[in-house]
């Protein structure tokens, strides 16, 4: 009798604590990036993503201003061939958007896009200890403008 209170027991805790591991390796948010290359969509599913807007604080007297982008940071979770492809056009400007999804529903979509963003830079390192993917990448947008829930910044 000890016996079965001390098993079953033991299988209660097993069955609880993997429920629990399961849960902590659930991804809550889905992010996406989508524009149109060629006629194509292009779609990739990002890990992450980031934006700053560097906005001078002083008046320049040079007649020759630099042009001021927004910053963009994706970290795509695969490098696809159409996102290469895309990329492969240097002087190419596009309208990307970014849509994050809540994957529990609870909270509404939050979309933003990137008005005439050029990829400007890519970078790809490799790991052994990565489970999904065996590398990080890292892709730099320039957008001339950004559009947060409906409001456009400019930088």
């Amino acid at each position: 009798m000890k016996k079965q209170f001390t098993l079953s027991a033991l299988l209660i805790v097993v069955t609880l604590w993997s429920q629990t591991l399961w849960a902590q390796n659930e991804k809550r948010y889905s992010i996406e990036m989508s524009f149109t290359f060629n006629g194509k969509t292009v779609k990739t599913t990002l890990a992450s993503t980031s934006y700053s807007i560097n906005r001078e604080v002083y008046e320049e007297d040079s007649a020759y201003a630099p042009k001021k982008y927004i910053y963009y940071s994706a970290t795509p979770v695969k490098l696809e061939k159409d996102l290469l492809l895309a990329i492969k056009n240097k002087k190419a400007s596009y309208d990307i958007l970014i849509t994050m999804t809540d994957n529990y529903g609870k909270e509404a979509k939050k979309e933003t896009l990137l008005k005439k963003a050029m990829i400007s830079s890519i970078s790809e390192s490799y790991s052994p200890y990565n489970y999904d993917y065996a590398g990080s990448i890292s892709l730099g947008i320039n957008a001339e403008s950004i559009v947060l829930d409906g409001v456009e910044l400019l930088p």
